[in-house]
C-alpha cells in the first residue's frame, strides 16, 4: 500500500525575491513622486530589460522551446506507459519514479512560464501608473516613459515558434487531453 506523504510542498518566496518585489514597489512609489532623474533611469532600466530579454531570447529560445516539447512527450509517454503497460507486471518503484521525474519537469515548464508571464504583466502595471501619473500631474515625461514600455514591451519567446506566457498553458493542456483521446482510442481498439 503507498503512503500519501504527510505534507504538501508549498512554494514559499524567499527572502530575496520578497526584497526584489518591495524595490519594485518602492520605484513604483518613487514614480508617483517623482523627479525627471527617476524618469531617466526608469527608461535606462527598461531598456536595459529589454536588452536582457533578448539575449535571454537569442540564447536560451530553443532551450525553451525542448522544455515544453519534452514536458509535453513526458506526459503522453506516462499515459501511455500506464495504459499500455497496466496488465504486465512492472517494478512499482520504476514507475513512481518515472512518473515524479515527470511531475518534476512538467512544474519546472510551469514555473517558468509563469514566471514569463508575470514579467509582461509587470510591465503592463509600469504602463497603467505612467498613464495615471501623467492623468494626474500632467507630467510628460510619464507619458514618454509608458510609450517606451510600449514599444519594448518584454515578450519571451521559445526560438519564435509561440509567447512564453501563461496563455500557453490551456494550449498546452487542451493538446495533451487531444492527444490521450487518441491514445485512448488505440487502446480501446486494440482490445
Amino acid at each position: 500500500m503507498l503512503k500519501t506523504p504527510d505534507k504538501l510542498f508549498i512554494y514559499v518566496p524567499n527572502n530575496k525575491e520578497i526584497q526584489r518585489s518591495s524595490k519594485y514597489e518602492e520605484m513604483i512609489n518613487e514614480i508617483k513622486f517623482s523627479k525627471i532623474s527617476t524618469f531617466k533611469n526608469l527608461e535606462i532600466t527598461v531598456k536595459k530589460i529589454n536588452e536582457g530579454i533578448e539575449y535571454f531570447n537569442n540564447g536560451m529560445g530553443k532551450q525553451m522551446l525542448m522544455v515544453v516539447i519534452i514536458s509535453f512527450g513526458s506526459i503522453l509517454s506516462s499515459f501511455d506507459f500506464i495504459l499500455f503497460t497496466s496488465s504486465k507486471l512492472v517494478v512499482l518503484r520504476q514507475v513512481i519514479s518515472w512518473m515524479i521525474g515527470n511531475i518534476w519537469l512538467v512544474m519546472f515548464s510551469v514555473i517558468v512560464i509563469l514566471s514569463c508571464d508575470r514579467v509582461e504583466k509587470k510591465a503592463e502595471e509600469l504602463i497603467k501608473t505612467c498613464i495615471y501619473i501623467q492623468a494626474s500631474t500632467g507630467d510628460e515625461n510619464a507619458l514618454a516613459l509608458a510609450n517606451l514600455v510600449k514599444e519594448l514591451r518584454p515578450k519571451f519567446s521559445a526560438a519564435g515558434f509561440f509567447d512564453i506566457n501563461q496563455r500557453i498553458l490551456p494550449s498546452f493542456f487542451s493538446n495533451l487531453s487531444t492527444y490521450l483521446i487518441i491514445i485512448l482510442q488505440f487502446k480501446l481498439s486494440s482490445l
